[in-house]
């Protein structure tokens, strides 16, 4: 059995810079060729899983595979999906390649066209699901699906392997072990005796999903003779113009579930709705000629804004104070990235236009190029020299008064000096090499020298050392922009503070619109 560089790179995409990766990594041919002779002389056994609960939308158990085990399960997912790829129907769209949300949902709204035929008569659909699907797979019925169609002895010894495994024996527990109690005995794999249920969170369960539902397929297609079905993962659709016609369906796939896959659909059983009504799937509300974004999704995406705007946005000594937190911005922008693909699938310009409206301080970190967020200043690491650092972050801000680090002082420079000693009385120090003027602080008293700024009215930017040296030049980044609010705070108390402070007033957010300001310490 071969394991190709595909497999490594496809595993390593997924599980950079953890600890089991990186050991793996650091011996990479002698872990490789060792994995390699336990596959060909079937002494390979799966290693520990790390198990951990997701609490949103609802608790959840995920086994994380050992990163080795991670890389078997590809070599196996990708020898298997050669034939089984064929096996598959056109309209099954989870965890296969050139399918997935997007085009699972085109494909419901092109069923719908068709039963309405674009509109113009009434049609029906029947969304249905399995109840707890993943922790009632019946492992020994998935075995002999596969293996009537398995003629590699290799591929059928580590399918065995993979699907018999019992991933609880000897877990690592990650999290608050006293969490588990709140799982019900039917969401957890712990005291199954290994009989039942695939671990949620390995690319072998789903795969093997797939493989065992299709039975679920080809009976609805090729038996049942469904016209327009389609299933991701464990939720399926079926389109008629027919309401009768999906409930006798209804019935029939209920029976065979029980029967040939030890299965049941979620109580109480759903009934055929009309299309023009729109159908809630996969984070979407769906009609024929539109998407609106599911508003539980839409309330997660403001939750989150939120808590980005909680680490990131406070008040303090009458300004607020931006934190240019490089990890949180980091994370900030690849969750709204992730959030404005979903949105842009559907009808949602307005939506779209007030997030931004209502989160106005995502312009003090960013740019909104074409709804992505370009951030307006980099981490200062590749700049050669304390005078280069300081003339791009005055260029970035020019109305602020910007305060560098050196060791243990805080200076500002040139004009800002020339200011810091007009209004506060501040004497010149010998100028460092490169500025005509300065004025330092020591860091003690840094956070006072900022409280008797705020009430002059001008921004006060603080650039600070990072750790580590490139160079002769210490790296550093923007820590904090203090704005000082000389006009009303607006205060929402659904979503929290919002501050949009600009030239000394409020901005109304039902009757002016936020533009973005080329100058990134306003706000709005």
């Amino acid at each position: 059995m071969r394991i190709s560089t595909g497999s490594i790179c496809a595993v390593g995409g997924t599980s950079e810079g953890r600890a089991n990766a990186l050991r793996f990594d650091a011996r990479l041919e002698e872990n490789l060729v060792q994995l390699h002779e336990e596959l060909e002389s079937r002494t390979y056994h799966p290693s520990r899983s790390v198990c951990f609960l997701l609490k949103q939308p609802k608790f959840r158990e995920i086994f994380a595979a050992d990163f080795r085990d991670r890389v078997v399960h590809h070599v196996l997912v990708d020898a298997l999906e050669r034939d089984w790829e064929r096996r598959f129907i056109h309209d099954s769209y989870a965890c296969r390649k050139g399918k997935g949300t997007h085009r699972a949902v085109a494909r419901v709204q092109t069923f719908m066209r068709r039963v309405t035929h674009n509109g113009t008569r009434p049609g029906y659909a029947l969304q249905l699901d399995i109840q707890g699907f993943f922790f009632n797979i019946d492992k020994e019925v998935l075995f002999q699906i596969l293996d009537k169609h398995l003629q590699n002895d290799a591929l059928r010894w580590l399918a065995r392997t993979m699907i018999f495994h019992d991933c609880t024996h000897h877990v690592i527990f990650k999290g608050n072990r006293g969490l588990w109690r709140q799982i019900p005995s039917h969401k957890t794999l712990f005291g199954t005796g290994n009989v039942r249920r695939l671990p949620i969170g390995n690319l072998s369960s789903q795969f093997f999903s797939n493989v065992y539902l299709n039975e679920l397929d080809q009976f609805a297609k090729h038996h049942l003779k469904v016209r327009y079905y389609l299933r991701y993962s464990d939720d399926f659709v079926l389109v008629h113009e027919d309401p009768a016609q999906l409930l006798t369906w209804r019935e029939a796939l209920a029976a065979f579930l029980e029967e040939r896959l030890h299965l049941c659909l979620t109580k109480p059983l759903v009934r055929p709705r009309l299309i023009s009504n729109g159908l809630d799937f996969l984070g979407y509300i769906v009609r024929p000629d539109y998407l609106l974004v599911r508003r539980r999704v839409v309330n997660k995406i403001k939750v989150r804004l939120t808590g980005y705007q909680g680490q990131l946005v406070r008040l303090d000594a009458g300004a607020v104070v931006f934190t240019h937190d490089a990890a949180a911005l980091a994370s900030l922008r690849a969750s709204w990235a992730a959030s404005l693909a979903h949105m842009q699938r559907a009808n949602s310009y307005r939506l779209r236009q007030a997030l931004r409206d209502r989160h106005g301080w995502l312009r003090h970190f960013f740019r909104l190029d074409e709804g992505l967020l370009t951030p307006w200043i980099q981490p200062l690491t590749r700049v050669g020299t304390l005078r280069q650092q300081y003339q791009m972050v005055t260029q970035i801000y020019p109305d602020a008064l910007v305060w560098c680090q050196v060791g243990c002082f805080y200076e500002c420079y040139d004009a800002g000096a020339e200011w810091v000693r007009q209004h506060l009385g501040l004497a010149f120090t010998p100028p460092r090499c490169g500025f005509a003027r300065q004025c330092g602080v020591p860091g003690s008293l840094f956070p006072q020298l900022i409280r008797r700024l705020m009430p002059l009215g001008r921004p006060v930017c603080v650039v600070r050392e990072i750790a580590g040296r490139v160079g002769p030049v210490r790296p550093r980044g923007v820590a904090e922009y203090w704005q000082p609010v000389t006009g009303t705070l607006f205060l929402s108390c659904e979503y929290g503070p919002h501050f949009l402070v600009q030239k000394g007033r409020v901005l109304n957010r039902e009757k002016e619109r936020l533009v973005p300001n080329s100058v990134p310490g306003s706000c709005a």
